[in-house]
């Protein structure tokens, strides 16, 4: 894979990134809800009035449901002691969930189209993967966990992006499971003590890590790429102390490239300093 694929690919889930309410010229009609008394995030979602208006829920107590936001521009917010027992899907263009906990009996969130920005949630104990992005979805995660997912990987992506900044995702099956899917590790992503690999990429995924990012202890290879995949480590990127290979390509399609420093063990034949 050439490397200015992954610059092209990764600027372009970057460029997704940047929304806000205030650039959408209208204001938002901000609800409470109250899930101990009997209120529900998929009534809240469901008001009525126009979908292109945004949306600010307040939530507080546990909510034992699978909400689908199917409308722009919404921001759920748990107040840092929110609980949502289920699953939540973003089905809409832009959503924003913060200081909330996702647990349950499936996925936690799942971003099959738009862009999801998650703040300071805690993404644990679900059975299947904690965060599904599929469909080009864009996923940015910052300031949250996402832990002890051991069904599936801690973040699955089937075609779709994610950008982790200060974040940590440990104690899951795997900890990043891509399939044609583009990965930034900004600074402050640790991806470590995961079942399997840190990090897998593959089928044409792009990997780029780039600042203070940690892939340590895992069971497996810290990061594994095949079938035409790449990975590109530049800045203070420590990957040491995986159980297999730190960096391990495949097949000789797949390709790895460290700039500034270099892992414990790597097992790429095509890979450069």
């Amino acid at each position: 894979m050439k490397l200015t694929h992954i610059f092209v690919s990764l600027f372009a889930s970057v460029a997704l990134s940047f929304w806000s309410v205030a650039a959408m010229g209208q204001v938002p009609v901000e609800i409470d809800v109250d899930c101990d008394a009997g209120d529900t995030l998929t009534d809240a979602i469901a008001t009525e009035g126009d979908f292109g208006v945004p949306l600010i829920l307040n939530v507080t107590g546990t909510c034992y449901e699978h909400p689908r936001v199917n409308r722009n521009s919404v921001v759920i917010d748990g107040g840092g002691t929110a609980v949502l027992h289920g699953s939540l899907r973003n089905w809409g263009m832009r959503l924003t969930v913060r200081n909330i906990t996702i647990t349950g009996d499936s996925f936690g969130f799942s971003a099959s189209v738009g862009r999801s920005r998650l703040i300071n949630v805690d993404i644990s104990h679900n059975v299947e993967a904690g965060i599904l992005i599929s469909g080009g979805g864009t996923v940015f995660l910052r300031n949250s966990r996402v832990q002890h997912n051991n069904g599936l990987a801690g973040v699955a992506i089937e075609t779709g992006f994610l950008t982790v900044d200060n974040s940590e995702i440990t104690d899951n099956w795997a900890g990043i499971d891509a399939t044609m899917g583009r990965v930034m590790l900004g600074d402050g992503a640790i991806i470590v003590d995961n079942i399997g690999a840190g990090v897998i990429g593959n089928l044409h995924t792009s990997i780029l890590a780039d600042g203070i990012v940690k892939i340590e202890n895992n069971g497996e290879h810290g990061v594994q790429l095949m079938l035409d995949s790449g990975f590109l480590a530049r800045g203070d990127v420590s990957i040491n102390d995986n159980a297999w290979y730190d960096v391990a390509c495949i097949d000789r399609e797949s390709s790895a490239r460290f700039e500034d420093a270099y892992p414990g063990r790597v097992w790429c034949t095509g890979f450069r300093w």
